[in-house]
Formats: C-alpha cells, structure tokens, sequence
C-alpha cells in the first residue's frame, strides 16, 4: 500500500527460511529464547536497512548486472528444490513407507501438472485470453488439486503429516500475538547485532534483485522505481514482523518478476532474416 513500486511481490524466501534455522539451532546451542532473540536480530536489521536506505545505499545496485542477478534467482531455485527434496528424504526415514511414497507422489504430481499448466500460452487449444488465464494460476491450481487428492478415500493413509495449523484464530504454539523485546537479557540483545547485519545484507541483494527483475526494460513499466523509499518500508516492514513473531518478508524470487509478466500485455513477433 505504501510501496513506491507495488509490483514487487514480497513473501518470506528460501534464504530467509534457511537464515531463521540457523538462528533456531543457534539459540538451542546457546541456551537463547528462540522469539526474542529472533525479534532482537530483525530489530537490528530492520534498523540497518532503514539506514542504508536514507544514505541513498541502493544506489549501488546500478552496478548489478543480468547475470548476477539471474544467477542469484538460479540460487534461489536450487535452495527451493534442495529443501524439497530433503523433506522427502526426511519422511522415508521418519515415516512409514506408503505414507513417505503418498507424498512423493503428490508433490512429483503437483509439479508435474503445473509445469504443464504453466506452458498453456504454447497450446494450440483454447482461446489465447484462456490459455493465459490457465497459464498464469496454473501452479495454484496444481496445489489446490493435489491437495485435495489426499482426501480420496482410497489415498487415507496413516499419519500423512500436514501443516500444524490451530483450528481457532490463534498462533500455532498458543504463545501470545506480540514478543516483548524488553525481556531479553543483555547477552541476547548484543549477540543479535551480527546476524541482524548478515539478514540486512541478504535483504539487500535478495530485495534488490527482485525489484530490478520486476522492473527490467522488457516490461516496459509507466510506474518508475523507488529503490530507496521501498526499502525503507522494508526495514519498517521488518520491524513489525519481528515484535509479531514471525519471519521478516522481502521481494520474492520468482514470483514478484512472475507476477509483473502476468499482468504483461506481451507481443510476440518472428524475425526474418535473408
């Protein structure tokens, strides 16, 4: 609402998933209150990321080129499919073998049916406003189907696990809605300034990226950017996700580029040579 450029999609990602486990087997080890010290690290990088966009520090991004940021949206996918994969491995060795082999099948069939949803613009049926259509909620519509799928009757399997998600309006652990900074011990306020500094600079490039891949010159936007005040609302943003208790969010990789192509009014022309 507040965004300078609201095309930019933002969510929580692969890295920032990866960065909250660290931080989670960081406090076991250290004996820290896991929320606290979690809302310190994000108060910190919320801070910094305020700063650096009053300093003008997105300004730098000028220098990325397509390539690194191709290459940092391939990092992205990898850690997408490498966590996949290893939480399929983690229920063959924790679960029993028809349930583990349920959801193999069900997410080797949710990807398959939204590679082929995703490429309906190439059909050869349907009306090309359809096919767009088909195309662009393709991949919800996969999730959607093959969720529903486990519900069959002759699919009910044992102990197929699922989302922990309470039945009332709730947070999931019944812990309270806010996390009270101010309980934190010294040590946990002064040993969060580091990774609050690793997460800013991963919000830098992560954020970045994904705002100069929803805004390249093929989209031919009429909006144009604001890199340093959307980054600012980002810092703000992440404040807030940390008194919440939950994950900060920032723009998505490969959604937000994704999401700007779908509402892309695309031509697509033949070259001719002698």
């Amino acid at each position: 609402m507040y965004a300078g450029q609201p095309l930019v999609v933002v969510g929580v990602t692969g890295p920032v998933s990866i960065f909250a486990h660290t931080v989670y087997d960081l406090s076991t080890k250290f004996d820290f209150n896991f929320l606290r010290w979690m809302c310190w690290i994000g108060l910190w990088g919320g801070l910094i990321n305020i700063l650096l966009a009053i300093f003008n520090a997105c300004s730098l991004v000028k220098y990325a080129t397509r390539f690194s940021c191709e290459i940092f949206g391939c990092l992205i996918a990898v850690i997408y499919i490498w966590s996949a994969i290893e939480e399929l491995v983690r229920q063959f060795r924790h679960y029993e073998t028809e349930t583990a082999l349920l959801s193999l099948l069900l997410a080797l069939g949710t990807f398959y049916f939204a590679s082929v949803l995703a490429a309906a613009r190439e059909w050869r049926v349907f009306r090309k406003q359809i096919r767009g259509i088909i195309a662009d909620y393709g991949a919800a519509a996969s999730v959607i189907i093959f969720t529903a799928i486990q519900f069959f009757q002759f699919l009910k399997v044992k102990d197929l696990p699922r989302l922990p998600v309470p039945h009332n309006f709730n947070t999931t652990s019944g812990r309270g809605w806010w996390i009270n900074p101010f309980t934190a011990g010294a040590p946990e306020i002064c040993s969060a300034i580091l990774p609050g500094i690793v997460i800013a600079a991963l919000f830098y490039f992560d954020h970045n990226v994904s705002s100069l891949l929803s805004q390249k010159p093929d989209f031919n936007l009429k909006k144009g950017s604001a890199f340093n005040w959307d980054y600012c609302v980002l810092g703000l943003t992440m404040i807030i996700c940390a008194i919440l208790g939950i994950p900060p969010t920032n723009g998505l990789i490969p959604q937000a580029p994704l999401h700007v192509r779908s509402l892309a009014k695309i031509k697509i022309g033949k070259l001719y040579s002698d």
